[in-house]
């Protein structure tokens, strides 16, 4: 059986310090580890000088995992509104805002498998 493609996608916090974006990105990265187990999460430090601990949230994910990932994106973004979430995928920014409507989420994720739409 032919295991799915999987794609990285880079989850930012702006307008918050940096110590705030990296608890935010540790708070998301726990309620999207705990809304499906198709979904490996890290943090990573914005810059390798840095001392915070991190602040951009690394997703790497198959298809599957896209429609609960965007809902826990969305339930996450309902909850905590003092940022702007910027989603990335091979250098695009592909979502920017703080909605909360998971079908925009789902379909700017979906968008990524076909660049150029």
């Amino acid at each position: 059986m032919e295991t799915p493609e999987k794609q990285e996608f880079l989850i930012r916090f702006e307008e918050l310090s940096p110590a705030e974006a990296g608890a935010q990105a540790q708070i998301l990265k726990d309620a999207l580890l705990d809304t499906t187990p198709h979904v490996e999460a890290r943090i990573e430090r914005d810059r390798t000088e840095s001392m915070d601990l991190g602040a951009t949230l690394v997703l790497v994910l198959g298809t599957p995992a896209v429609i609960a990932i965007a809902k826990g994106l969305a339930a996450f973004m309902a909850r905590e509104r003092e940022a702007t979430l910027v989603i990335e995928c091979d250098g695009r920014v592909i979502f920017k805002g703080n909605s909360s409507d998971a079908a925009k989420i789902a379909k700017a994720l979906q968008s990524s498998d076909h660049p150029g739409r």
